[in-house]
């Protein structure tokens, strides 16, 4: 038995047995004489779980190591005969960087999403779940950096993640998951009042006279012309109803152009918000659902900043 070997032989009783302080020190020993594929994969990917799971009070600095053994394990694991540990490693390194303290949070954010899409794309579907599994997180950091940043092209690309997640993750097959997600996307799409802009934007159709819910959504387009039509309804069902909520506007049904309209109850705002057709172009003038600010609408929009700063 060769001296890697037996360090290899020790390094993975020591993680059989959770010992991570002796995985790390094993670890760390194997890595320069592991040159050989197999052996230089195994004791990388040993060292690096002991790192993660040790509850060391020098888990930041681990992370740190972590990173760069996985950032050398990708430059390595680029032929189409190691796509599985290349699409396992960018997994982890996506991990890592999710859990990383150290750095800019925005760019830690973007590394995550790089990483997990990397993963996604490559990974085979043997483990369905595991795939869905990976949408979701890559979901969860698009929309935390929608909800730090204010960048809002990431709401979209988060409830896309989350929408094919739900492929897999579903009501019959995996019922809490599909909660899970489905409450993701709720949250995804609950409007935030911190954005001025957004207010500024949809305040004035509805305090100029009536305005169609289909006016809010060709507004959101323009405002974002990269996100897909489901999307652009749910975000705009998320404002609408955040500004009824506050009474600044109400909702309507009716005929547009002779004004003759009916103020809709709170349960049938609710469905109507929540009814994907609601915001479709007008077929005739007679059902058209539509908005106007109230009194107190009129007088937060005055009193609006001119812009987010």
């Amino acid at each position: 038995m060769t001296k890697l070997d037996s360090i290899r032989s020790q390094l993975e009783e020591a993680f059989s047995e959770r010992r991570w302080q002796d995985v790390i020190i094993l670890g760390r020993q194997a890595l320069v004489s592991a040159t050989e594929d197999d052996d230089w994969y195994a004791v990388r990917v040993l060292l690096t779980s002991g790192l993660m799971l040790t509850e060391s009070s020098g888990l930041a600095e681990n992370i740190e190591e972590v990173i760069r053994i996985y950032e050398e394990m990708l430059e390595r694991l680029s032929s189409d005969e190691l796509i599985d540990r290349r699409a396992s490693t960018s997994m982890n390194l996506g991990y890592a960087y999710l859990k990383r303290r150290q750095g800019d949070r925005k760019d830690n954010l973007r590394k995550v999403v790089k990483y997990y899409e990397e993963a996604i794309g490559i990974m085979s579907w043997d483990d369905r779940a595991l795939w869905a599994s990976l949408h979701v997180q890559a979901g969860f950091a698009h929309s935390e950096l929608a909800r730090l940043y204010r960048e809002n092209e990431h709401k979209a690309l988060a409830l896309q993640h989350f929408r094919t997640a739900l492929e897999v993750f579903t009501d019959s097959d995996y019922p809490e998951d599909h909660v899970e997600v489905l409450e993701a996307i709720e949250r995804t799409v609950t409007f935030k009042p911190n954005n001025i802009r957004l207010l500024r934007e949809i305040l004035p159709l509805s305090t100029e006279d009536y305005h169609g819910l289909w006016e809010v959504r060709h507004r959101l387009h323009d405002l974002f012309p990269d996100w897909d039509d489901a999307s652009l309804r749910e975000f705009a069902a998320g404002i609408v109803g955040y500004l009824i909520e506050r009474s600044w506007i109400a909702l309507f049904v009716g005929e547009l152009r002779t004004n003759d309209v009916r103020r809709l109850s709170p349960q049938e705002v609710t469905r109507v918000l929540g009814d994907p057709t609601s915001w479709d172009d007008p077929q005739d003038d007679i059902n058209n659902f539509i908005i106007t600010s109230t009194p107190e609408g009129k007088t937060f929009f005055e009193k609006l900043p001119v812009d987010d700063t």
